[in-house]
């Protein structure tokens, strides 16, 4: 969970020897550019609350980064949580596997299946295999697999009122079209939809609980599971989070309402070192969430106006703004101003400048007394004010 700022420090450190050793997850090691004299792979990792094997692959690629060019005779690569030597020479004489098509998986399929359609590109069942025949899945599965699966996707879009077919021609309804747009999975669009058109007004923590349950969300790691729990528990006897569908399971809903406790503690203006030590994730962990979260809850807005759910789409308006500045409702104004963020606006506040109009026509001299704030960042807030104002007036 480390920022880009942590990354490249870590990087730079290592490669000048000030760091002897890096210790890096999966998703580290795939993408640092660290060559070492010698490399340890565990062959194991938790993933979905399961100790798994990793593949041949990801040894190989692990496996890769030891010996340093120009600097290393050789490299060594220790495979070090080997059960037996025949597990560990497994890993080391064995063939990476082949490459599998991301198509054969049922939320790519919808994704893709919705896209050749709602841009036009084809327009019926023999143009669209047509297409699907020149992939990778279609040469992976049988010819009768393939046809089945992208029949029973579009039933699926169908139903889910992403698509019409009339005598053979299909088409996506205004629906369709935006999901495709906004390039969700269209099962993100129906989880939304389906549970906030049942429901006449929500919490902040429903929402976010419900965008972490989307598809397209990433599931957070579990930590304090018993006083989670039972904080769960409790707000679904209340009614303040939604009820797991959709193949959700308890714990699926457990992990999606940790992280809708992380991003309300973000909207709520936690100091983001206490959300770090409170949630037990890394500054690159938060962000990603944030962005995440973000990007859906913007969507889900877009979704709801869409369909009709005004209301939804309003808050859910407000609420993707304040998740992108991590603000209460009342700074959202002044996030606008180069140069202001979190924390700066709860500052300004703090000292009765709530709006852009307060900023605008502050005396740069009294800014630049507040806390984080200096005589030149004073300067360029209030100019950025007046411009963004000027703007504002010249459109109405």
């Amino acid at each position: 969970g480390l920022s880009y700022a942590s990354r490249r420090t870590i990087e730079e450190g290592f490669r000048a020897g000030f760091l002897r050793l890096v210790v890096a997850t999966p998703t580290l090691a795939a993408g640092i550019n660290m060559p070492a004299r010698r490399v340890v792979v565990f062959t194991r990792r938790y993933e979905s609350g399961y100790m798994r094997p990793i593949s041949i692959a990801e040894y190989k690629q692990m496996a890769g980064r030891a010996g340093r060019p120009q600097y290393d005779p050789y490299g060594e690569a220790i495979v070090a949580d080997a059960r037996s030597d025949e597990e560990g020479w497994r890993y080391v004489k064995g063939v990476p596997e082949d490459v599998k098509s991301a198509l054969v998986s049922a939320r790519a399929m919808r994704i893709h299946v919705l896209s050749l359609i709602a841009s036009g590109y084809v327009s019926n069942l023999r143009e669209l295999m047509e297409v699907m025949e020149t992939t990778l899945a279609f040469r992976q599965l049988s010819s009768a697999l393939s046809d089945e699966a992208v029949e029973y996707t579009i039933d699926q879009l169908v139903n889910m009122e992403m698509l019409t077919v009339d005598r053979g021609t299909i088409k996506a309804t205004p629906l369709g079209s935006y999901v495709s747009k906004l390039y969700i999975d269209p099962l993100t669009a129906l989880v939304v939809i389906d549970d906030l058109k049942k429901q006449p007004e929500v919490p902040n923590i429903y929402y976010l609980t419900l965008i972490a349950m989307t598809p397209d969300f990433e599931r957070v790691r579990i930590t304090k599971y018993k006083s989670l729990m039972d904080e769960m528990e409790a707000a679904l006897d209340n009614g303040e989070i939604p009820e797991p569908r959709f193949g959700l399971d308890y714990y699926d809903l457990l992990r999606a309402y940790k992280a809708g406790r992380i991003l309300l503690a973000w909207i709520e203006e936690v100091n983001e070192d206490q959300i770090l030590e409170h949630f037990g994730i890394g500054a690159g962990d938060l962000h990603s969430i944030v962005e995440t979260a973000s990007w859906l809850v913007y969507a889900a807005s877009r979704i709801c106006y869409i369909y009709g759910l005004t209301q939804h789409s309003r808050r859910l308006s407000i609420l993707a703004s304040r998740v992108k500045y991590g603000v209460k409702e009342d700074a959202l104004d002044l996030v606008k101003v180069k140069g202001i963020g979190r924390v700066r606006a709860r500052i300004l506040i703090m000292n009765n400048i709530k709006s852009l109009e307060d900023l605008a026509r502050a005396d740069p001299s009294r800014i630049a007394k507040l806390p984080t704030f200096g005589e030149n960042l004073a300067k360029e807030v209030v100019r950025e004010a007046r411009k963004l104002l000027e703007k504002s007036s010249s459109r109405t």
